[in-house]
């Protein structure tokens, strides 16, 4: 929404500057441009208020002396002015809309009419947007005060004694998992500053770039918090079971140089979309519009693919890997009943995307839907026998990179802005952003205890953009499905145990 808010300035400031402030300019030399332009608008559209045709005690006249005077210099200001700014735009603009609907068919044509709808319209549907983005971003910035002013409130005079932490996340470099760094992070901004917490992060990459680039990105919080964050890579692909056993391997060192790990956040993920479905995108986007930007079903994802271990590609990446490095980690005590598991989730793990024949999905094209599904069963399978606490989390509905090589990347902030409208009519889990989606994760692997492990747990966001951590409901799960998954998994734990 910030970048919209500049592309609009950039697009409104010429208008301003070359019509709208026409008639302060003498009509000679370079200002004889600006009276050509208006002269060809009016000859074109007919507009009546530019026109003068609408003059109530110059009422429009009014308007124009505030774009100039008010509006145009604040353009690029705070977030307190662009609020202000979009209440007068949006207001005036209402009243233009009406004004201009109000002439009959012979002083402004029909089709003139719709033109003028047209070019009126974002006038009244952006501004709007962005006073309420604007409006979101200082309760947001209010609620991270209250909380950091709370702290500060119970934390002993004397200061407090300084808490250690270990999490790791797999899939660090982007979308979610980077999100989760910058949660844990931001929401322990006070605690970190004044040494009250120390947190050793230890991130997954695939390559020594991926680590690189996380570290350049969170290059002010390392200047900020200094020693009080630390960050050990690990190099895992978790398309590989070798590289999963020499990661684990990797962890299992640093824990016994250092201390267990507090939580482990099973997050990376991927999805092999071959292609988009044109017809069928259509298709729901006129009549399911709100799936299709949720649950889309025109992602035709890979059939059959398998990686050098000879398990189902996204099978082993979503689910499996995860699974292996988990039992690793618990045999060897890095994982430990005082520390937990969080499984990342999704809001597309339904009923109906597992197949209970076909565990690893190699027969049909829902494989990403499936593991997903699986993790679910999975966990609630373990619920009474695993070693170490495990919760079930998902991160709503958000722009990730998890569709790049489908979907361009010029579309996110599209996306993005479409997810903002659709929260903001009450559809809590479309959280835009993989920052919002990572707050569910982020909140619980700082404090597991105070949420039910039983319970899948989502991040969400209130209408005016709060974000929150939400009890989430899924499908039920059958003992037919737990059987299935456990069978497959134990059978595949087996072979890569020997």
């Amino acid at each position: 929404m910030d970048a919209l808010t500049k592309y609009f300035f950039l697009a409104h400031i010429p208008i301003t500057l070359l019509v709208d402030l026409s008639p302060l300019y003498p009509n000679r030399g370079f200002f004889a441009l600006s009276h050509w332009i208006k002269q060809f608008y009016l000859s074109t559209f007919n507009d009546p208020l530019v026109g003068g045709l609408s003059n109530p005690g110059g009422w429009f006249a009014s308007l124009l002396f505030l774009e100039g005077v008010v509006q145009l210099p604040h353009s690029p200001l705070t977030r307190l002015v662009v609020i202000s700014y979009s209440a007068q735009v949006a207001t005036a603009t209402w009243a233009c809309l009406f004004e201009c609907l109000s002439f009959p068919a012979t002083t402004v044509s029909v089709p003139q009419k719709l033109c003028l709808i047209g070019f009126y319209v974002p006038y009244l549907v952006i501004p709007s947007l962005m006073g309420w983005h604007n409006a979101v971003a200082i309760a947001s910035t209010m609620e991270e005060n209250r909380e950091e002013l709370q702290y500060l409130r119970q934390r002993p005079l004397a200061g407090a004694t300084t808490v250690r932490k270990r999490i790791m996340i797999t899939g660090a470099n982007s979308g979610v998992g980077f999100g989760i760094v910058q949660q844990v992070i931001h929401q322990n901004s006070i605690a970190l500053a004044l040494k009250d917490i120390k947190i050793t992060f230890v991130l997954t990459v695939r390559d020594q770039a991926k680590a690189d680039s996380i570290l350049f990105r969170l290059k002010d919080e390392r200047a900020k918090y200094g020693t009080s964050i630390v960050f050990d890579f690990v190099y895992m692909d978790l398309l590989s079971m070798d590289s999963i056993d020499s990661a684990a391997d990797k962890v299992i060192d640093l824990s016994n140089a250092d201390m267990p790990l507090d939580v482990l956040i099973c997050n990376a993920g991927m999805v092999e979309v071959i292609k988009i479905d044109l017809i069928k995108a259509t298709l729901q986007a006129i009549f399911h519009p709100v799936e299709a930007i949720s649950q889309p079903n025109y992602k035709v994802q890979k059939l059959g693919s398998k990686t050098r271990d000879g398990i189902a590609t996204t099978f082993q990446a979503n689910y499996f890997g995860h699974y292996y490095l988990v039992h690793k980690l618990s045999d060897k005590k890095v994982l430990t009943a005082d520390s937990a598991v969080i499984w990342m989730s999704s809001m597309e793990a339904t009923a109906g995307a597992l197949i209970s024949t076909d565990v690893q999905a190699l027969t049909h094209r829902k494989s990403y839907e499936s593991s997903k599904r699986v993790i679910d069963v999975s966990w609630s399978a373990r619920q009474a026998t695993a070693a170490v606490p495990e919760y079930l989390v998902h991160p709503g509905y958000c722009t990730t990179n998890i569709l790049s090589g489908a979907v361009s990347k010029l579309l996110n902030p599209a996306w993005t802005n479409v997810f903002h409208i659709v929260r903001m009519c009450g559809m809590k889990f479309h959280v835009a952003t993989a920052y919002n989606g990572a707050y569910a994760a982020s909140k619980i692997a700082l404090n597991p205890e105070q949420y039910d492990q039983r319970k899948k747990w989502g991040s969400a966001l209130s209408r005016s953009g709060i974000p929150y951590v939400c009890e989430t409901e899924y499908d039920a799960i059958t003992p037919k499905d737990e059987t299935s998954v456990a069978n497959e998994v134990d059978r595949l734990i087996n072979t890569f145990l020997q």
